[in-house]
């Protein structure tokens, strides 16, 4: 949620302040456009990070708990950490 808002935020920021019309001199180059780039690019990383993460999580927690028969219990997970 953080990582979305830190996107919107910063994109219009870069809309706002670093696009310039035709007529106007270019402002993508200077240091603050810069910086706002590398903060939409590690805001995306972190995105990508987290979502892949819960993805990950999510599968190994229903493998860990999914029984033979196809159900899911609680008490496989604690066998599994116990051995």
């Amino acid at each position: 949620m953080f990582t979305i808002t830190e996107l919107l935020l910063h994109s219009d920021l870069y809309r706002k302040r670093c696009l310039t019309k035709p007529n106007e001199p270019t402002r993508e180059i200077t240091f603050h456009c810069q910086i706002v780039l590398i903060q939409m690019a590690a805001a995306v990383l972190v995105l990508i990070c987290t979502i892949s993460f819960s993805i990950i999580y999510f599968r190994v927690t229903m493998l860990v708990l999914k029984q033979p028969h196809g159900t899911f219990n609680m008490s496989n997970a604690i066998h599994l950490t116990t051995c």
